[in-house]
């Protein structure tokens, strides 16, 4: 027992001791908002002695979804002001404030279909009125909601929150996405375990982006469901000796997207040919792999210069506005490149070619998209980075 009143440190984050209050709907503003009789509540939580006060989830658009029938909302000042007047008093009796970012509730929010839009992976029946379907998300409202969660993360922080949440639990809209009972997409967002995880991984990285490399975040995660015909460890998991790891780890020493692929391709392998993981498939699996050069070595400029010289093209191209076919083409290569080879953030890589954050994870998807679908793709950007890599 006496472990609970210790303190634990994440990251720079420290708590005085391991007691937490939970996520829990309780009163808020008509708005969404923290209302002045929650604020009341959990500050007396934080007064009784609780190292860590979580708010009920917070929905970062209130374009589909009301604050009547859901938790909090942060999507405009005057939602983040409120939250500020929490974050100060919770701070006054020595605890901190963690607060969890949602998409929204999805096919499991309580509002009728009059005063809700009920949005999904899929155009699937909502949990509380069978009869009705959800609107399936374009890949558009996908990347809004993405660049709603870094507004919403970087209104968070200057509010005072000491750790940011995604809120992907069991059921939930993010969830929604990555089950394949409710997830029936067959775009860049639906059909393997990789696409199905694009949304939240996308929705994680805006967050990060927009608080910084030492900011506390985690994620609320469900691994397995407890209901008929959901998520389980068996059917969606991994089985690979810490051995294992370590062999596909010391293949990858640039950051962490290319140790997920190589994890990815690993197992597919593995499956296809229906054996376990060991050296042998590793070695078979990865074999056009190269082991990748420290990452600060690796430029934006490096991999510009290169993917120019690639396609007979100027630097000065690929940075520049042309949309002819083969210029946009080496370009979206370019940009694809530098966010798997370099860890640099979305505005960072943005700042080097000139675009914003949406333009840049357009160009990672338009590949992503090809190297499902093309050959050539795959030959192209396997040569490049032994290019960027032996340069």
């Amino acid at each position: 027992m006496s472990k609970l009143f210790e303190e634990i440190s994440f990251g720079n984050l420290t708590l005085k001791n391991r007691l937490a209050v939970a996520p829990m709907g309780t009163i808020h503003d008509r708005d969404g908002g923290i209302s002045p009789a929650q604020r009341a509540y959990l500050v007396e939580r934080a007064k009784g002695g609780f190292g860590l006060i979580y708010p009920s989830a917070h929905t970062v658009s209130d374009k589909y979804e009301h604050p009547h029938s859901s938790g909090n909302f942060l999507c405009n000042e005057s939602h983040a002001q409120r939250l500020k007047l929490l974050a100060d008093e919770v701070h006054q009796y020595g605890a901190k404030l963690a607060i969890q970012l949602s998409p929204g509730y999805g096919r499991v929010n309580v509002g009728t279909p009059q005063t809700t839009i009920h949005v999904s992976a899929s155009a699937i029946p909502t949990f509380w009125h069978k009869d009705h379907l959800c609107k399936a998300l374009t890949v558009e409202e996908i990347h809004e909601l993405v660049a709603d969660a870094g507004r919403a993360a970087k209104m968070a922080k200057d509010a005072g929150a000491d750790l940011l949440e995604v809120h992907a639990y069991g059921g939930y809209l993010l969830d929604q996405f990555i089950s394949k009972q409710w997830n029936h997409r067959e775009d860049e967002y639906g059909g393997s375990l990789e696409n199905r995880l694009r949304f939240i991984r996308e929705f994680y990285l805006a967050i990060r982006e927009a608080v910084g490399p030492d900011f506390p975040v985690s994620v609320k995660f469900t691994p397995q469901h407890s209901l008929h015909g959901g998520r389980t460890l068996e059917n969606e998991g991994i089985e690979i000796s810490d051995e294992m790891l370590e062999l596909i780890a010391g293949r990858i020493e640039s950051n962490i997207r290319e140790l997920e692929g190589s994890l990815t391709r690993v197992n597919a392998y593995a499956k296809l040919n229906h054996c376990e993981i060991n050296e042998e498939v590793i070695s078979h699996a990865l074999h056009d792999i190269a082991v990748v050069r420290d990452p600060k070595r690796i430029t934006p400029e490096l991999i510009i210069d290169c993917v120019a010289d690639y396609y007979s093209l100027s630097a000065d191209m690929l940075r520049g506005d042309s949309r002819k076919k083969e210029i946009a083409l080496a370009r979206h290569v370019a940009v694809y490149l530098t966010r798997e080879m370099t860890g640099l953030s979305l505005p960072r890589i943005g700042d080097a070619f000139g675009r914003d954050h949406s333009t840049i994870i357009n160009s990672c998807d338009k590949v992503t998209k090809m190297l499902d679908t093309s050959s050539d793709m795959k030959s192209s950007i396997a040569d490049l980075k032994k290019i960027i890599t032996e340069k």
